[in-house]
């Protein structure tokens, strides 16, 4: 299986990276093929978006489609960032609105409907949250969280792609700024389980 591993935190030495590099090292211990990119890293940074004409540079326009070359082919997408606000930092939402565009990940029909592009792929999302937030940790209640409504419909759902594991690590800021002990190294046990899964 190919895949493609999107991390998104502003800062170098953070629990994302640490979970993408288990997950990456895991899927490839058993075989599967995968790609990283941090859209916090100049090599893959964009300008926020501007739909004023003209507004990207022909560098950002060579990366936006190098990097939608990667979706295209990509099995399963990864996504691995810090829930802030209740959604995902400003830096992976301006990634998803410039790679999920029109006519790449859906279109709009003749009639006005979203027809999803991206349709046979599979996704995961992992985050990790500052606060204790038991109901991140409750399947049912889970589910109706923002950041599952978002990423499950608003955004994957929306371009035909399957979510299909969505880990959330909370109390990550609850002991001086560190969570409690053992607690984030069980949850990469939890990340390693999900990579024998697709």
């Amino acid at each position: 299986m190919k895949i493609l591993i999107v991390t998104g935190h502003p800062r170098k030495e953070n629990h994302t990276e640490r979970i993408a590099t288990t997950y990456r090292n895991e899927v490839e211990r058993l075989g599967h093929t995968a790609n990283v990119i941090n859209v916090y890293d100049t090599k893959y940074e964009l300008p926020y978006m501007n739909f004023e004409k003209d507004s990207l540079s022909e560098d950002d326009q060579k990366k936006i489609k190098k990097m939608q070359e990667m979706i295209t082919w990509a099995d399963e997408l990864v996504f691995v960032h810090p829930i802030w606000w209740a959604s995902m930092p400003a830096g992976m939402k301006n990634w998803v609105d410039a790679m999920f565009a029109p006519h790449f990940a859906y279109k709009y029909n003749e009639k006005g409907k979203a027809e999803p592009l991206l349709i046979g792929k599979i996704a995961k999302v992992f985050c990790t949250a500052g606060s204790y937030a038991f109901y991140y940790r409750i399947p049912c209640i889970r589910f109706f969280t923002p950041i599952n409504l978002i990423w499950r419909y608003a955004i994957l759902g929306f371009a035909g792609i399957e979510l299909v594991d969505i880990k959330i690590c909370d109390r990550m800021n609850v002991n001086n700024g560190l969570p409690p002990k053992g607690r984030f190294e069980s949850f990469l046990k939890t990340i390693k389980k999900s990579a024998a899964h697709h």
